[in-house]
């Protein structure tokens, strides 16, 4: 299932990545590996607007739950892994970058373009790292730090009613 606003393009690209073992989807590139790209059949269910492209998609989607979709929502594959390159080496595997190309990765990354860039340190907080947050109020409000009490006092009693428990059974065996 898919939805494109040009059909004819969509259907090559598919087409092109699946004969050069190329395509995103593994189940389907596994089924054309196995049976061929002729056992495909390419059609168009429905022809609509640009507006209405993805709700249809999303229909037909929770219809026919079609095998060969790894995306559950038409305008997202949010939480599906790229499994594309598993078991593969890395594209970098064995080959010597010049120091030309190191200089250029690291500007690259500087400042702005850097991915942490205005984020604290993941290392903060960990030992030997202070936590930045430490002693800094107004992180958060009033209200979520009686909620945040009720539940750890919450957690504790549960804790130790659990402790009580295993020390009676204890006794009775």
């Amino acid at each position: 299932m898919g939805s494109s606003v040009d059909v004819n393009k969509r259907w090559s690209a598919h087409k092109r990545d699946l004969i050069r073992q190329k395509h995103v989807n593994t189940k389907l590139q596994h089924h054309v590996d196995k049976y061929g790209i002729d056992d495909l059949l390419f059609t168009m269910i429905v022809r609509c607007g640009k507006d209405d492209i993805i709700n249809h998609e999303q229909f037909y989607i929770d219809i026919f739950s079609p095998w060969f979709n790894i995306c559950t929502r038409a305008d997202s594959c949010a939480g599906v892994l790229n499994r594309g390159r598993k078991g593969m080496p890395p594209w970098n595997k064995g080959k010597t970058l010049t120091e030309e190309h190191k200089r250029k990765i690291g500007a690259r990354q500087q400042g702005e373009n850097n991915s942490m860039y205005g984020r604290p340190s993941p290392k903060k907080g960990k030992r030997g790292n202070p936590n930045p947050y430490k002693g800094k109020t107004g992180r958060y409000s009033e209200e979520t730090l009686a909620k945040m009490r009720v539940s750890n006092q919450r957690a504790w009693d549960r804790r130790k009613q659990k402790q009580q428990e295993e020390e009676d059974y204890l006794c009775r065996v």
